[in-house]
């Protein structure tokens, strides 16, 4: 997922663009990320992980998805999904009010 704009990347987790800009500032520092401008349009950056930011996300993208697992395992595979549903729809209604 390299390469993805900033505003992809607000909308895929659903977060306010400053919260994002800040998040991005902190890994930026910490050489997880580098941001590029576009080629074909200024007004866009494009975030990259590093070499250290892929070492990270291999090391802690299976712990994410073992603790995701484990917290939802109370539910069958159809609660687990409808629970998903409504917290998207509920999510998309929070970030939409004024």
């Amino acid at each position: 997922m390299d390469g993805l704009r900033t505003q992809q990347i607000t909308d895929e987790l659903r977060q306010l663009g400053g919260t994002i800009t800040v998040a991005l500032d902190r890994m930026e520092r910490r050489e997880l990320i580098c941001r590029e401008t576009d080629p074909s349009d200024r007004r866009i950056s494009r975030v990259w992980l590093t070499d250290a930011g892929q070492r990270l996300e291999a090391t802690l993208l299976p712990e994410v998805e073992a603790f995701t697992k484990r917290l939802f395992s109370c539910f069958s595979a159809f609660e687990y999904e409808v629970l998903n549903a409504f917290i998207v729809r509920w999510a998309d209604h929070v970030l939409r009010m004024d």
